[in-house]
Parts: structure tokens; sequence; C-alpha cells
């Protein structure tokens, strides 16, 4: 099915390395790709071999697996990192309605540790953190985004949104937790204090752990 498809259409684009490729790829990024993304890959591995000078498949990936650099260009090409705020009401509204209050009520007042786990450019996790202050909670969250783009984790770390990434708000939601700054909005500094963002891969067996 759909594997045997990007396959095929990385096999056009790069010759009989084109599955093994794919394999290795899958394996330090832990993306998969589905047969509506299927020239994504191709795509992605076209420009950032352009980029880096080579017309080699495999020694642009080999390079992949020890130049972070690259990887990261490479991520930034093949993922899809558009977001918003409150993307998901359904969810978000449980979190909100039953999840929260109960974590609340079990801590008796302590803080909460809540992670989000691909957080791309931090409206999850900040959602997140407005949903807490919301709730009226006592103690600061401490809210960890993780995610593998980090020029993403770079504008999350900044807090600075479009009217677009803001969709998802009520009017009042903004008002409360934003400023404006020409025509973007920046969230709330305490807000941005509860929000730790760290580089993580997940398909690497690192996180979470007893030391972390």
């Amino acid at each position: 099915g759909a594997e045997r498809d990007v396959t095929a259409t990385l096999a056009a684009a790069f010759g009989p390395n084109a599955g093994p490729v794919h394999e290795r790829i899958r394996t330090l990024t832990g993306l998969v790709f589905p047969d509506n993304r299927q020239d994504t890959l191709s795509a992605g591995l076209a420009r950032g071999m352009k980029r880096a000078g080579t017309q080699d498949l495999d020694r642009y990936v080999s390079r992949l697996e020890t130049e972070p650099a690259l990887l990261d260009d490479l991520v930034a090409e093949i993922t899809v990192g558009e977001t918003y705020f409150f993307r998901d009401p359904g969810q978000f509204r449980v979190i909100c309605d039953r999840i929260l209050p109960d974590l609340l009520h079990r801590r008796a007042g302590g803080s909460l540790r809540i992670w989000s786990a691909g957080c791309a450019t931090g409206e999850e996790a900040y959602t997140l953190a407005i949903l807490h202050a919301d709730a009226g909670a006592r103690a600061p969250a401490k809210i960890l985004g993780t995610d593998l783009s980090r020029s993403a984790l770079a504008r999350a770390r900044r807090g600075r949104y479009g009217r677009w990434a803001l969709r998802g708000l009520p009017a009042d939601e903004v008002a409360r937790h934003f400023r404006r700054s020409g025509s973007d909005f920046v969230l709330d500094p305490e807000l941005m204090r509860e929000v730790e963002f760290r580089y993580l891969n997940l398909a690497e067996d690192t996180y979470p752990s007893l030391a972390a």
C-alpha cells in the first residue's frame, strides 16, 4: 500500500537505493509517510541534497546520521509544522473539564508536570498553559514541549504569533493572554515562563526516563 507507493516514488527519483534509504530516514526520525504524502519525502530529499551540495543519496543519508544541522534541514522539509491554539477543541475540552480538575485536586495545590511531546512551534504547549491558568491553579505548571525540529522550537520560545495561529481562540482569551505587537500577538510572559522547550527525537529511546 502506502509503503510501496513511497518506495516507488523514491525509486523513480533516486534509483534502487531508495527503499533502504527510506527505512534509514524512518529510523532516524520516526516519521512515516502515508500515501497522501508520498511525494513529500522525495521532494524534501532532493532539496536537502541540493543545499548539502551532493547528488549521492547514500552519502547524504550517512551525513544525516552524523550532522545534526543537516538532519534539522531535512526535517524542516519533510514535516508539516502548521498548527494553532486550541487546534482540537474536543481534546482540549476533555482536558479542561475532566483531566485538569482531577489532577489539580489530587495534587492539592502542588505543581503539575505536563509534556507536549510533539510541540511544533509551541501552540499546543502554550494552550495547555492557558488552560492551566484558567483553571485557577495556585502553583505554576511545569510544561515541557519537545520536538524534532530545532527551527520550530526556536519560534516556540519567542511566543510570538500571527492572527492565523490564534483562530481557535475567542477574542476575550486573546485579550487576556496576549498583547499586540504590530501585526503579531505576544503571549503573556508569565505563561511563557511555565513552558520549557527542548529538542527531542522520539525515535530515540532517551525520554521519558527516571533520570529526566
